[in-house]
């Protein structure tokens, strides 16, 4: 039994259970009694670790670990919630197991430099975007784990990451239990391999259960039957532009005109009501805006019903109905990520690279208007 299985069963962070099992003051009695409820349950046997963890994983050679945590490209640009959530695992982490870590920004992941005035780090936790080939010589250096699903896969280095199979089976399984024959899965930017393999699993998983869906796709880029197809010589989620194998790294925005393309496709859809699975909970709101502007109803008896993904709340606030959504834990992510670096640098894995996913969890709306 595994620290991440009580959280799971309790509905939180891993960091969470962290808390509870050390006693930390930050933790609200309620949050306290669902934790050690399941601890019970499952049989959980905590190891009080506390500042022998420290001891143990914190240091070496008598000098505590220094960890960077690096952000590639502009994915740290705009503070999203997720963002934040990342940096609350990875900070929640680095003080229960006593190491440090800073936080550095590279807007130009060529011009990284690492450790040319002695300070070099023991190792890296990385999160953005692949840089070019010398950037890339220079960070496997270090050991290091990237965190979350980047755009390309990461040659290297052990990978936390959501469990993007798990996510579309999610979503699909959800809408058809709500009785719907016609699904739908829909996103402003396929170029990322991690939604390519969301998408195929929610028509996978919509065709066991004998459901139409199709992929909704307003971007110049499209999906065909789950891959993408290349379209004005872009391929694998590459651009002509970038010679030196930087990959561009910027999250397309939903535009008003790519909301009225994927209103206007579901329209087309000879099945209705539709359950649509919606990639990212910030795309909601616009979608929810048009919708109504084309006179559609939302929620299980409307016309098109709606789950979205990432559990980021404050994109979902005030809506009504209140979508469901699903928890891709990203705390838990940067959490899990430092103890695997850590694990590298005690030399408890193999030398193979290892890459973990983390178990997705269902958000109904009551759960979330609860929350």
């Amino acid at each position: 039994m595994t620290l991440e299985a009580v959280a799971k069963a309790a509905g939180v962070s891993s960091s969470t259970v962290s808390r509870v099992i050390n006693g930390h003051p930050r933790v609200t009695p309620e949050t306290v009694r669902v934790v050690n409820a399941a601890i019970e349950q499952l049989n959980f046997k905590p190891s009080r670790r506390g500042r022998r963890r420290q001891t143990e994983n914190g240091a070496r050679h008598g000098k505590r670990l220094s960890l960077v945590f690096m952000v590639l490209g502009d994915s740290g640009e705009e503070l999203s919630p997720g963002f934040e959530s990342l940096i609350r695992g990875v900070s929640s982490a680095a003080s229960d197991y006593g190491v440090d870590v800073s936080i550095r920004f590279f807007a130009d992941p060529s011009a990284i430099e690492l450790g040319h005035n002695g300070d070099a780090p023991d190792g890296l936790l990385i999160h953005g975007y692949l840089a070019g080939d010398p950037t890339c010589a220079m960070l496997q250096r270090f050991p290091c784990v990237w965190l979350m699903a980047n755009r390309d896969r990461p040659g290297w280095g052990d990978q936390i990451m959501p469990d993007n199979s798990a996510i579309g089976e999610i979503a699909a399984d959800y809408l058809v239990d709500r009785g719907h024959q016609q699904l739908a899965i829909c996103n402003v930017d396929w170029r990322s391999w991690s939604m390519e393999v969301r998408s195929h699993a929610f028509l996978r998983a919509a065709e066991s259960r004998g459901v139409n869906a199709t992929v909704i796709d307003p971007s110049a880029g499209r999906l065909q039957n789950g891959h993408r197809a290349p379209v004005n010589g872009q391929t694998n989620g590459h651009t002509n532009g970038h010679a030196h194998g930087h990959t561009h790294n910027r999250v397309l925005q939903a535009t008003d005109g790519d909301v009225d393309r994927i209103v206007s496709q579901l329209m087309k859809l000879k099945n209705q009501p539709i359950g649509l699975f919606v990639a990212e909970d910030r795309q909601v709101l616009p979608l929810y805006l048009n919708l109504r502007a084309h006179g559609l109803t939302l929620g299980r008896n409307g016309d098109v019903d709606i789950i979205s993904c990432n559990n980021q709340r404050p994109h979902l606030a005030g809506l009504d109905p209140v979508p469901a959504t699903i928890d891709i834990r990203i705390e838990t992510i940067g959490y899990r990520g430092v103890e695997q670096l850590l694990a590298r640098l005690r030399g408890d894995c193999r030398s193979e690279r290892i890459r973990s996913m983390i178990d997705p969890v269902l958000v109904t709306p009551q759960q979330a208007v609860s929350a």
